[in-house]
């Protein structure tokens, strides 16, 4: 089974499959992609149509999600948004839904701003992340966001409730729709899952008010998008942003990380603290490729590398396997992403320093800025009428 799952996901993000009229295996896919297509077209509009009824909060509710399947950046842009929110003076709480986490079915919340009180399991590795980096910022959890959204609001007072992936979260009514896109592969190979990562057909993004393409810095392709945003975008404001990659802190070698909120990795003792080392790396995200790409930005040198599924699910022995490959490669220390480390919280020791990188958005300019806090005065106008 785990063979299947790993071959579909190679011929999801491949650019370079032969037509499906040369392989059976590759029609069935297909077969599957149609299929999938016309039920998602037949969901959408459905609420497009007002015949399924979308609930409204009595709060402003921005969403973020993408049209492919992971690895757009969507929780560093919920951080990002999140944080430029409260900075703005409005009172602010994310709604995620908490996906593989115990919680997810029926909500609780992650963070009240002040402490984390849920467990990895619990939260799910993504609101873990978000609730340990916005202090002062709620984090929720749910699979009924509305449930979720009337939480924030009647517990914390929430004026804007952000929606961590929620493009496709159509059951519940939104003011602002960001829609985000891989600069350099913005649709993948073209075909919806499972042949490709779309969970969406190009035409729903109709639906955005905006796009955001990320990973701008680190394709020779974003620029080729140029000649496509008046086509694809259909005259909404298109933004440009890259993901820079930050060392969130060091964790000595020893000692037992976590649980999140507790025994976190200090502070780095320098911005270049990866460069010229040799290091070891393991990440269980969507895009592992793009993880290497940022120790290199960090001046690092990988000598072994780990990749293992989304959302992986660690555990000792797992832990005791990367630190005696990483001993036996001579690595100088061992690197993670923050949401590889929340999924390792109160596990074993490793025998190296851990040191633990994260991203964050970077926008060229501050157009995005000024677009945000515009909407933001436009949903509050909207919201005090309700």
């Amino acid at each position: 089974m785990n063979k299947i799952i790993q071959y579909i996901r190679t011929v999801a993000m491949s650019e370079d499959v032969p037509p499906a009229a040369f392989r059976p295996d590759l029609s069935v896919l297909s077969g599957i992609s149609v299929m999938y297509g016309g039920v998602q077209k037949i969901r959408s509009d459905l609420y497009l149509k007002k015949w399924w009824p979308a609930a409204r909060l009595s709060c402003g509710v921005i969403s973020i999600g993408n049209l492919a399947a992971g690895g757009t950046g969507k929780t560093p842009m919920t951080d990002y948004v999140a944080r430029q929110c409260s900075r703005l003076g409005y009172k602010t709480a994310v709604l995620s839904r908490g996906y593989r986490g115990q919680a997810e079915r029926h909500g609780g919340v992650v963070s009240d701003g002040q402490r984390v009180l849920m467990t990895p399991d619990a939260a799910g590795d993504e609101p873990l992340m978000l609730a340990a980096s916005l202090p002062g910022i709620p984090v929720i959890v749910g699979r009924d966001r509305f449930r979720s959204g009337q939480l924030a609001i009647d517990r914390f007072g929430a004026e804007i409730v952000i929606l961590d992936d929620g493009f496709q979260h159509l059951q519940l009514e939104r003011d602002l729709d960001l829609l985000l896109l891989d600069g350099g592969r913005p649709f993948g190979n073209g075909h919806l899952l499972p042949r490709g990562v779309l969970r969406e057909p190009p035409s729903a993004i109709s639906r955005a008010d905006a796009v955001v393409l990320t990973r701008t810095g680190l394709t020779k392709n974003s620029g080729e998008l140029t000649g496509t945003d008046n086509h694809c975008f259909s005259g909404k404001p298109v933004f440009r942003c890259d993901h820079q990659p930050r060392v969130a802190g060091v964790l000595a070698a020893g000692q037992v990380p976590g649980p999140f909120g507790q025994n976190r990795p200090g502070a780095p003792s320098g911005a270049d603290i990866l460069v010229r080392r040799r290091v070891f790396a393991f990440s269980g995200i969507a895009r592992n490729d793009s993880f290497l790409d940022s120790i290199g930005r960090l001046g690092g040198h990988t000598v072994g590398h780990q990749g293992f599924s989304d959302h992986f699910s660690y555990n000792p022995a797992d832990l005791a396997d990367l630190g005696h490959t990483a001993v036996r490669l001579n690595a100088d220390c061992m690197v993670t992403t923050a949401k590889d480390y929340v999924r390792i919280a109160g596990m074993r020791p490793l025998p190296l320093d851990l040191v633990v990188v994260t991203v964050e958005m970077n926008f060229r300019t501050g157009r995005f800025d000024e677009f945000l806090s515009g909407q933001l005065a436009r949903i509050a106008s909207c919201v005090n009428r309700i």
